[in-house]
C-alpha cells in the first residue's frame, strides 16, 4: 500500500515543483527589435520571438469586460474580468499594440516603466474615465543614460 502511495506522490511532487517554478515573462531584444511574452519554466522560455513595432509611447490602460454564464438553474450571472493592459501606441494605427496584461495596477505600471526605459519612450496611463496622465517622461531617460 505504501509503495502505491509513492507511485502517486513522487510524480505529483515533481509536477508541483515544475509548475511552481514557472513564471510569466516579457523579454525585449532592443538590438534585434524583437519581443516575446510567455512562460518560463526552470529557466527555459516557452515562446517565440515576434517583431517589435515602432512606437510613440507606452500606455497603461484599465480594461474590463463582463461574461455572462448560465447556472444549472437557468439563471444568468455576469462575471467581470478586469485587468491592466500595457500597450504600445503605434503611429498611424487605430489600436494600440498589446504587449502585456496584468491583474494588478502596480505591476502593470512597473512593467510599463521598464519597457519605457528600455525603449526610451514616454509612459502614459489612462484611468477609468479615459483621462491621460504621464507616469514617466521619455526625455528624462536620455539624461539618466
Amino acid at each position: 500500500m505504501w509503495l502505491d502511495l509513492y507511485y502517486v506522490a513522487i510524480p505529483l511532487l515533481f509536477f508541483w515543483m515544475f509548475a511552481s517554478t514557472g513564471k510569466t515573462t516579457l523579454e525585449i531584444d532592443v538590438k534585434a527589435h524583437h519581443y516575446r511574452t510567455g512562460s518560463q519554466v526552470l529557466g527555459i522560455h516557452i515562446s517565440d520571438w515576434h517583431p517589435l513595432p515602432e512606437a510613440q509611447r507606452v500606455v497603461v490602460r484599465y480594461f474590463s469586460e463582463y461574461n455572462l454564464t448560465t447556472t444549472r438553474e437557468g439563471i444568468e450571472e455576469a462575471h467581470q474580468n478586469a485587468e491592466f493592459v500595457v500597450l504600445l501606441s503605434v503611429p498611424n494605427a487605430s489600436q494600440g499594440f498589446i504587449l502585456f496584461r496584468h491583474l494588478h495596477h502596480k505591476d502593470a505600471v512597473r512593467v510599463a516603466c521598464a519597457v519605457g526605459s528600455i525603449l526610451q519612450l514616454e509612459v502614459v496611463e489612462f484611468n477609468r474615465q479615459h483621462e491621460a496622465s504621464t507616469i514617466q517622461e521619455a526625455h528624462l531617460l536620455d539624461s539618466e543614460a
